[in-house]
């Protein structure tokens, strides 16, 4: 196991650092029970160990940060324009199922 502070590698079987004396220890990335180094499954909530945790998100720049701003805004714009075509064709169709209806009920009625 790597030491979380020097970066020194150790074997699965210690609990301390050989080279900085710092305890070495899993964090669940689940519950953040620590767990010795040789369990593959957390203690308090069984999640995998083993497993790579999930990227922290990282920092982003600020022409990043613009870029999904600006994806974000057509991706609202292109969603509302989506959700008014939608709207409008129901009218219409609402209209037409109508006038059908109307229809149907003057034939029967002679």
């Amino acid at each position: 196991m790597k030491c979380p502070k020097c970066q020194t590698d150790n074997p699965d079987t210690q609990k301390f650092c050989g080279e900085c004396g710092t305890k070495l220890e899993i964090i669940c990335s689940n519950c953040g029970c620590n767990n010795p180094p040789q369990y593959n499954f957390c203690g308090e909530c069984g999640h995998n160990l083993i497993l790579p945790s999930e990227l922290a998100p990282k920092d982003l720049s600020l022409d990043e940060i613009l870029k999904k701003l600006n994806l974000t805004s057509f991706m609202l714009l292109v969603n509302s324009h989506t959700i008014e075509k939608i709207r409008m064709q129901r009218v219409w169709l609402d209209k037409k199922v109508r006038k059908r209806q109307k229809t149907k009920a003057r034939c029967w009625t002679g």
